[in-house]
């Protein structure tokens, strides 16, 4: 077919002509549609592996979430609980959000995700961030061993339960010793003053946690100032006297060893018994107990309870004769500190 006929009307001829180009349009074949160019980059699907922390204690105040896997672009999101919140992208292996307090207040298991967006990207699988019951804040009882003047004095109290760490205090109301002061991290600390004669301090210690809304509990306490100075009694020369009873006192300071001394009689049935640990289980005292003759010479030992794991010490025996013995009571790791206090009970002594 000719595109041009003269002898055709104007009319026809132009019709003609556009059935000429009819294939060049699109849709009408021979022509190409309208998909994206090929080549186009897309999002690869982040992978999570881990998250931290990957657990809090109910209460907590606001926490810093690190999200760590592959693949994390600058327009990542953390999801929370199938919810997108503001992400900071710290590298394609790590993304960082803030959890508020009201969104862990309450025990439970949550959900973490990442998403990419399109073109292509995706959902990653789930981590589970579990957020605990929290125990009640608690103080562990304590009985503080004595002070002297010019002797250091530390003893450093313990709490449970609550979310630490903890910030511990003396109530205005009853207050310490000269000399004497608590730290924000629970250590009583410092020198007790000279005394004419025993002095009794009556305090109320209080401990707060950490928590969004603290927790707070208190305890009362009691410490002896001792009149003078304490005397050293490590050898058996300077052996302090002692008869049937309890006794309290220290392993201070660090490498002490304390000696006492009784009378006995022969074939007499003797018990000697170190009563720390029992005393007060944060009390890391493991004490070794011996028993001396005349001479200074040992005749018997015991290192930890034979009835259990109990880190205190006992002896039971019967004397071979008549006259002096002594007992000697040190730390079996030769440690030493004035919050190392123990009991010494003697039975079968004159």
């Amino acid at each position: 077919m000719k595109l041009r006929d003269p002898k055709a009307p104007a009319g026809c001829r132009a019709l003609m002509m556009l059935i000429a180009f009819l294939p060049l349009l699109p849709g009408c074949g021979g022509g190409s549609s309208s998909a994206p160019p090929s080549g186009t980059a897309q999002n690869p699907v982040p992978i999570l592996n881990s998250l931290n922390p990957s657990s809090v204690p109910a209460g907590s105040r606001r926490v810093l979430l690190d999200v760590f896997g592959s693949n994390f672009l600058q327009s990542s999101l953390i999801y929370w609980e199938g919810a997108a919140r503001a992400t900071t992208f710290m590298a394609s292996g790590h993304l960082r959000t803030i959890l508020n307090p009201a969104e862990i207040a309450a025990p439970g298991t949550r959900t973490v995700a990442v998403l990419n967006p399109a073109p292509g990207g995706g959902m990653s699988t789930t981590q589970n961030f579990t957020i605990t019951t929290v125990a009640a804040l608690a103080i562990e009882p304590a009985q503080l061993p004595d002070a002297y003047h010019g002797k250091p004095y530390s003893y450093t109290f313990q709490a449970s339960g609550g979310i630490p760490p903890y910030t511990w205090l003396v109530e205005e109301s009853t207050p310490l010793p000269r000399g004497l002061h608590l730290s924000a991290g629970g250590t009583l600390m410092g020198a007790a003053p000279h005394v004419p004669a025993d002095e009794i301090y009556d305090l109320t210690v209080l401990v707060r946690d950490s928590a969004e809304n603290p927790q707070s509990v208190s305890v009362p306490v009691t410490i002896r100032v001792v009149a003078g100075s304490s005397r050293r009694n490590d050898s058996c020369e300077t052996a302090t006297p002692i008869s049937n009873g309890l006794i309290r006192a220290s392993i201070s300071p660090y490498g002490d060893v304390d000696v006492y001394s009784f009378r006995g009689t022969a074939g007499a049935p003797i018990q000697i018994e170190t009563i720390a640990q029992r005393l007060d289980v944060n009390n890391h005292l493991d004490t070794f107990l011996e028993l001396l003759d005349a001479r200074c010479q040992r005749l018997h030992s015991n290192d930890d309870l034979e009835t259990g794991d109990s880190l205190d010490s006992f002896i039971s025996t019967f004397l071979p004769a008549d006259g002096a013995y002594y007992i000697r009571v040190s730390d079996s790791s030769g440690g030493g500190r004035p919050d190392f206090p123990y009991q010494l009970r003697l039975s079968g002594a004159d």
